[in-house]
């Protein structure tokens, strides 16, 4: 997978925590940490950023993991994998 190029923005660690929590819901552990390592985001496999509003992750990194996943599982399979990830962030939000 070709890496994409920092961008210098930055999203809160809140939203990067959020994605990853429901990413490893939908796909799994294994399929999340595959995932990550995939999109060299290996730093991030079982140690996700603090539930807060620093800025922390490059729009690039999280670019990177919608790419491997669509990369893993094909245009259709991701496609309703983050269907329905987005589904659950939406659920989990209006919940609170």
């Amino acid at each position: 997978m070709q890496r994409i190029e920092k961008s210098g923005f930055q999203y809160p660690n809140l939203i990067v925590n959020s994605i990853l929590f429901t990413f490893e819901d939908v796909l799994g552990l294994n399929g999340l940490n595959t995932a990550l390592k995939f999109a060299g985001l290996s730093e991030l496999v079982n140690n996700y950023p603090d539930s807060n509003l620093e800025f922390g992750a490059d729009f690039a990194d999280i670019s990177s993991l919608f790419q491997s996943i669509e990369e893993i599982y094909g245009i259709r399979g991701s496609h309703a994998l983050l269907t329905r990830a987005g589904r659950r962030i939406l659920v989990s939000y209006r919940d609170k």
